[in-house]
């Protein structure tokens, strides 16, 4: 028996053993190289790893389990290698292959590789890099190291009939199966994975097997990179992220010239790199002008800067001066597609789209009630003193630059009138509404008998008692209406039927029943696309306000909803589009509320 041969054996029945022991740690230390024909367990190393520590732990540990932890990657080259392979042909009849070797073995292999879907080059009896590459991605399925190399133990595999089918469900779903998360402390072949895709990335990391403190900043330093908050600790997600493709390179902030610390020049170009760039493209992308940070301030990134001066309708340089970035990052910056708003000053006599577009928000304010004709005329002078009162500011009369800055923002004060109508819309929204049936009583069914007479479906006595005349009733007012007919009143029938909207006896909105189910903030699908072009046709809902969110029920909608429903006098408002509403809404009769009639 060789020497070598020896040292497997031996280590084999150290790992059985002390399986059983009660160490304190649990984990035993070796000297020499392990059994590497073991399976070793490293998910997710892309590459052969081949550190070079300064301080190297020990080459590899046995744990409590006899479970080897290789700590010293070297030791998968070399002579050993050979005496496992021997042990692995001589007990499953394949020969190990390696890159650069040639054969039928090999051809046999490409074949195999191509039927589960991990080669494609075309079987050529060479073990190339795309064979190399191939067979990584078949390690990868069964979580151990991946070295491209075919092992006697890996053919075996492979060639079996349980080999993974390179995509299936059953790949995607091994290959997550062996992500765990590492935290300080932690050693073995995972952590030097781990290490190896970080340094391979450029992220500042020593591969020692063991989750340092060099590696915790290296791992948060990732985090960042995906504007994550930091974490000391590398959860499952983030190897995922990190053994990806796409994963980001680090992009380390360049070191500061003499004359950019004397002057404080942040000023960003071409040929730039690092944290700052990073943040600009990212801000760039948020705002549809690239699609990539890289942390290069690249052509790609001088094409899009200037792309975002046009919209700010300053000069294209290319260049991301300290303005110019301000610009970017404020909250009112404007998005690839759009153009900034530049506003002159306007006064008695102008005339042109600026003026139409204050004349609108004036009247949006409720400081304006003329036509929005763009000609700024004596009603206009009135409405620009009447909002510069509001603000506080001297009634001249004249809209300044600042004035209109202040007009169009989130914080300009509406009129007293506006917030009047401010104040009832939000107790509209706060009003209850009844649920009545066959056998209630009280003055709630006295003011639904009264109703019903007003609207010629009852005939009855008032007298708060919801019998089978007022049940017959409500059926009728239902059946005009064109919702189920259940003789029962629910709120939001109730909302509807106090409405100026509700239908009267001898009408009738449909000539069947309907079947809308309400829509409220948060749905999403055709039928809400159906309430935003009806919406639309009705005055009530501007294409621009739903440009990114149409199909989903956001707040310019439920704004709407709510604007159709005071047109109606709803006594409730509070944004929702119940059936009866829907129903109602769709109707011819509905017509009547479109803006401007």
């Amino acid at each position: 028996m060789s020497k070598k041969f020896a040292l497997i054996s031996a280590l084999t029945l150290i790992a059985v053993v002390t399986a059983g022991c009660s160490d304190q740690d649990g984990v035993i230390s070796a000297a020499s190289s392990p059994d590497t024909g073991v399976d070793i367990v490293v998910p997710y190393a892309t590459t052969t790893i081949s550190p070079d520590p300064t301080t190297p732990p020990d080459d590899f540990l046995i744990n409590g389990e006899g479970k080897v932890i290789l700590n010293n990657p070297d030791l998968l080259n070399g002579t050993v290698d050979d005496a496992v392979d021997a042990m692995s042909n001589e007990a499953t009849g394949y020969t190990q292959l390696r890159l650069g070797d040639t054969s039928t073995a090999v051809s046999n292999l490409q074949t195999r590789l191509t039927e589960l879907g991990y080669y494609s080059a075309g079987v050529s009896g060479v073990f190339d890099d795309a064979t190399e590459e191939a067979v990584k991605l078949f390690e990868k399925g069964y979580g151990v190291m991946q070295t491209g190399i075919a092992t006697a133990a890996l053919q075996k595999r492979l060639f079996s009939e349980e080999a993974l089918v390179y995509g299936s469900e059953a790949y995607t779903a091994a290959v997550d199966s062996h992500y765990t998360r590492l935290e300080k402390g932690d050693t073995g072949s995972a952590v030097i994975a781990l290490q190896n895709r970080l340094a391979e990335l450029g992220y500042p990391v020593e591969q020692t097997g063991v989750y340092d403190d060099d590696t915790v900043a290296a791992v948060r330093l990732f985090y960042e990179a995906y504007d994550y908050k930091p974490r000391d600790y590398a959860i499952v997600d983030l190897q995922k992220a990190l053994y990806s493709d796409q994963a980001r390179a680090y992009a380390a902030a360049p070191e500061e010239t003499a004359a950019a610390r004397e002057d404080g020049d942040l000023t960003l170009m071409a040929g730039d790199s690092g944290a700052r760039v990073t943040q600009l493209q990212l801000r760039l992308r948020d705002l549809g002008y690239l699609t990539e940070a890289t942390g290069e301030y690249d052509q790609a990134t001088v094409q899009a800067v200037s792309a975002f001066q046009v919209a700010c309708r300053v000069e294209q340089t290319g260049v991301a001066g300290v303005d110019l970035q301000k610009q970017l990052f404020a909250e009112d910056a404007p998005a690839s597609g759009e153009m900034k708003q530049i506003y002159a000053l306007l006064q008695w006599g102008d005339t042109g789209d600026g003026v139409k577009n204050l004349q609108n928000r004036l009247a949006e304010l409720g400081y304006y009630e003329g036509a929005a004709d763009g000609v700024f005329s004596d009603d206009m002078v009135q409405a620009v003193k009447a909002f510069q009162a509001a603000a506080g500011e001297e009634e001249t009369g004249v809209a300044t630059v600042a004035l209109q800055e202040t007009a169009f923002s989130d914080g300009a004060p509406l009129s007293p009138s506006r917030v009047a109508e401010a104040q009832a819309d939000a107790a509209a929204a706060e009003v209850t509404l009844p649920s009545l049936m066959k056998g209630d009583n009280g003055d709630e069914v006295k003011n639904l008998q009264s109703r019903l007479t007003e609207l010629g479906f009852y005939s009855g006595e008032a007298d708060g008692n919801y019998g089978g005349g007022t049940q017959a009733a409500v059926e009728a007012f239902q059946k005009a209406l064109g919702v189920e007919q259940t003789g029962e009143v629910s709120a939001d029938l109730m909302n509807l039927l106090l409405s100026q909207a509700a239908p009267k006896a001898g009408t009738r909105y449909w000539k069947k029943t309907q079947a809308y189910a309400a829509l409220e903030a948060g749905d999403s699908g055709d039928e809400v696309l159906a309430l935003q072009k009806r919406l639309y046709q009705l005055g009530y809902l501007r294409k621009e306000d739903v440009a990114d969110s149409i199909g989903v029920y956001e707040e310019y909608t439920a704004a709407a909803v709510n604007a159709a429903m005071k047109q109606m006098n709803c006594p409730r408002r509070d944004g929702r589009a119940s059936a009866e509403f829907l129903t109602y809404l769709y109707s011819g009769s509905a017509d009547a509320l479109k803006q401007g009639k």
